[in-house]
């Protein structure tokens, strides 16, 4: 080994060879260094052959069992040079063709070697890639499935979301009636089936109207128009996917099946972003917030209940029915019942359905900047 103590491998090699009665043993160098001018100086120290580190078993045992079985058929040409210039280091070479021919065939067999262990890391390289950008896929995968796409975006873009306050934007909170009286007369597989079908049903919803589901506390689920993307139809867009959600809700109740529903909307400026340090999620904050948990509270069985916000928000869409000022746990505050689209933007073949006048009047207002 070239890195001994004391005496490094080409000392030692040249003092053995240099003793008459040891010149003749081969030696083999093991070395880290295969740049020409270490070679140099193994071929100028006497040393016959060289391996790489790292080097495999077989290959050592093969090139040793190449001396030991070797037997001289007749003497070799002698290839004297009395100098040899690299790099500006001169170096004295005197050695036999068949010496010279080692050393190349060992630097051949040594390119081919470190070539496939080369293209060993590379698979190797590849296999890991593949494997980080498949779970870099499955992050994102999930990221998307738990945030809203642009906050998944920004934290796999920047790895952190700061929190934003939105100057106008809408809260929904829907509830079962009598949840908690019939709930606990169901099974459990069959009462988180029924949650399952309802919050499903909404989910799809939501989609088709672009709002974000914030969560889902108990048999209240909660979502928002205006978040995280701004918009200036929040507020009708709520209110539409809130009819739908009625609308489903309400036949399934009527064939004998689930519960009674209730919502609540307001609309006004909150914060949201990300909480959690192990079980990260989006969450809005603020009055508003708190307001439309209380709106729904003070709503009815099958019907939308609306503040006063909201209801300046889309009154040019949907006719509403004016409740005054109603009592809340945060004071009094004024609130509307949903009726329906006004009977000029409705569809000739379904009241629930805005037609061609809705969809001008809605064009308009998605125009005007949130």
């Amino acid at each position: 080994d070239l890195e001994m103590p004391n005496m490094n491998g080409y000392e030692f090699c040249k003092s053995v060879k240099a003793h008459a009665d040891y010149s003749n043993i081969p030696f083999i160098l093991v070395t880290t260094l295969n740049d020409p001018k270490s070679l140099l100086k193994g071929i100028e120290a006497g040393a016959n052959n060289y391996i790489t580190k790292p080097y495999s078993k077989k290959t050592l045992r093969e090139r040793v069992k190449q001396y030991v079985n070797h037997k001289k058929t007749k003497a070799s040409t002698v290839v004297n040079s009395d100098e040899v210039i690299i790099n500006g280091v001169s170096y004295d070479i005197t050695v036999d063709k068949e010496h010279i021919l080692q050393f190349l065939l060992t630097t051949y067999e040594n390119i081919l070697y470190q070539n496939e262990e080369l293209q060993k890391v590379r698979n190797a390289l590849n296999k890991t890639n593949r494997t980080l950008e498949q779970s870099q896929h499955e992050m994102q995968k999930v990221l998307h499935n738990v945030f809203p796409k642009s906050i998944a975006e920004r934290l796999i873009k920047d790895g952190e979301y700061e929190p934003i306050r939105f100057q106008n934007a809408t809260v929904v909170f829907t509830d079962f009636v009598n949840f908690a009286r019939t709930a606990q007369h169901m099974q459990a597989r069959e009462l988180v089936h029924e949650l399952e079908w309802y919050f499903s049903a909404f989910d799809t919803i939501l989609d088709k109207y672009g709002l974000e589901k914030i969560k889902t506390i108990g048999d209240s689920y909660m979502f928002a128009g205006g978040v995280p993307e701004p918009n200036s139809t929040h507020a009708v867009d709520c209110v539409l996917a809130s009819m739908e959600i009625m609308a489903m809700a309400q036949r399934r109740f009527d064939s004998g099946s689930g519960w009674e529903l209730r919502i609540g909307i307001n609309s006004g400026p909150l914060v949201g972003g990300i909480i959690g340090k192990k079980r990260f999620a989006f969450d809005i904050w603020g009055p508003t917030v708190n307001y439309a948990s209380r709106i729904e509270r003070a709503s009815s069985p099958g019907f939308i209940n609306i503040s006063q916000e909201t209801f300046d928000l889309v009154k040019g869409f949907f006719y509403c029915q004016s409740r005054g000022v109603i009592q809340t746990k945060d004071g009094e505050l004024p609130m509307h019942f949903v009726k329906g689209l006004h009977t000029h933007l409705q569809s000739d073949n379904d009241p629930a359905e805005p037609n061609s006048a809705f969809s001008n009047k809605y064009k308009l207002l998605a125009r005007i900047k949130a």
